[in-house]
């Protein structure tokens, strides 16, 4: 098993999740060791047809561990591109960084070191910690970006090691860059959330059939327990 997918960090609902079934000592804490002592306890469940629950079967068991499987599967691959976009719009940020220094130069040079700066707020330029500089913040960059481009293609300006048609270009490449990110960040919000949900169902059968196993084996339920995939729980 990979060693990113037995440590995912734990959400706000999964940390509560699991302060409420560590006091009964049956559920794991690492979700996907929930998973597996799901998929051990289905496939002994599945051969011992005269352990039942009233109000679900193992059918519907089976689809909640599937759906389980799906989701934290899906939580794991979503979010491993995160990294990498990530890196991307940093890499971005150092290039536009570059760039806009080099266009303050520019605007220096064609309007005059008296008249430059008031030129600024027209290419996106903004004082931010007593330095000139188009917005950190990435939604705002991404406007800031899209005045740059257009003064400077209007002004003509010419910067130095950067042709004219970078702006729009990086303009592209960063939006493209952000708005993938956020697309991601909204898929992995969706996923926890839907898996917490399928956590809990998943945990209240187990639970169940813990309960029922300890009723019906009353001298030997610690064996009993262990044979459904049980090994580090308090009985």
């Amino acid at each position: 098993m990979n060693t990113n997918e037995q440590n995912l960090p734990n959400t706000p609902a999964e940390t509560a999740t699991i302060a409420k079934t560590r006091s009964t000592g049956i559920m794991p804490r690492a979700q996907f060791d929930v998973l597996t002592l799901a998929e051990n306890v289905l496939n002994k469940w599945s051969n011992t047809p005269q352990i039942t629950l009233l109000w679900t079967n193992t059918e519907e068991f089976k689809k909640l561990v599937i759906e389980y499987r799906n989701f934290l599967q899906e939580r794991v691959e979503v979010g491993s591109n995160r990294g990498s976009q990530t890196q991307t719009l940093r890499d971005l940020d150092k290039q536009i960084n570059k760039a806009v220094e080099e266009v303050k130069i520019g605007i220096m040079a064609k309007f005059g070191r008296e008249k430059g700066k008031a030129y600024y707020s027209e290419f996106g330029i903004i004082k931010q910690n007593s330095k000139f500089s188009i917005p950190t913040d990435r939604n705002l960059r991404i406007n800031a970006l899209s005045l740059l481009a257009k003064a400077v293609r209007n002004h003509n300006l010419q910067i130095a090691g950067f042709e004219n048609t970078f702006f729009e270009t990086i303009l592209d490449d960063y939006t493209n860059a952000f708005q993938s990110a956020q697309k991601t960040d909204s898929v992995v919000s969706i996923s926890v959330g839907n898996k917490n949900d399928l956590r809990r169902q998943v945990e209240e059968v187990i639970t169940a059939l813990h309960a029922v196993i300890k009723a019906n084996y009353p001298k030997t339920f610690e064996g009993e327990l262990r044979g459904w995939g049980f090994h580090k729980e308090k009985y």
